[in-house]
């Protein structure tokens, strides 16, 4: 019973995690912009809105705290901590159930890295601005834990269904990102041949060399990887 209880903990803390990370990456697909603000005064028939007033409101807003994106961040890393935790204190107990957890926990975390290639290519050819830093973060951190995650599941699991999974899925990982890489390039032709025209004030195809990194980075780094294992 004890243990029951505490799977169930773990589910939660794990699915709440989830949902705040998802949120987070979908959050991060378009950059707030403030409105600009100009050196000049506006006068109206009623009043005049000096620009040291704006520049003294702006100042206050970037005093505050977004509680909501703290409060996110902090769920997705507890969550996470303390429900693979609880996972593997019991996981001599009920191996199968904890197996199939953390397999379902990897699945989504790995789904949430390719979604954030997908939405930065998406930023880069619908025109929107991005903190790159935080879609960098969001998706190393799923990819990482997610793939801990899966080999543990692999290792730990027995039979022709392990054997499967431990087979398609390191493939399904590796041909996304490569394919990643290609429509990264395809867009960028397309700018460069079709778009020339438009002249913008920010270099958006920097989203596409960004994905074609890291498409590069993961999907060659996943091919040496399962080399060096199957070399092991």
């Amino acid at each position: 019973m004890a243990v029951s209880y505490q799977i169930i903990l773990a589910s939660i803390s794990i699915f709440a995690s989830i949902i705040a990370l998802y949120v987070l990456i979908i959050a991060s697909f378009q950059k707030k912009e403030r409105p600009a603000t100009t050196e000049h005064s506006n006068q109206r028939r009623t009043r005049i809105i000096t620009a040291s007033a704006i520049r003294q409101k702006i100042k206050q807003i970037k005093r505050k705290t977004n509680t909501r994106v703290t409060s996110m961040i902090w769920t997705v890393l507890i969550g996470q901590g303390m429900g693979i935790y609880l996972l593997l204190t019991y996981v001599e107990s009920s191996k199968i159930l904890v197996g199939r957890i953390l397999k379902i926990n990897g699945g989504l975390l790995l789904l949430a890295s390719l979604l954030c290639s997908v939405l930065t290519l998406l930023n880069g050819w619908l025109k929107k601005k991005m903190v790159i830093a935080f879609r960098l973060a969001f998706q190393t951190y799923s990819f990482i834990i997610a793939m801990i995650l899966l080999m543990f599941r692999m290792k730990g699991g027995h039979g022709a269904r392990t054997t499967i999974f431990a087979r398609i899925m390191p493939e399904f990982v590796i041909y996304f990102f490569l394919l990643t890489v290609v429509v990264a390039l395809a867009m960028m032709l397309w700018d460069a041949l079709y778009r020339k025209h438009l002249h913008i004030s920010y270099d958006y195809s920097k989203y596409y060399r960004l994905v074609v990194l890291i498409g590069m980075i993961l999907g060659l780094g996943a091919i040496i990887g399962l080399r060096i294992m199957k070399q092991g």
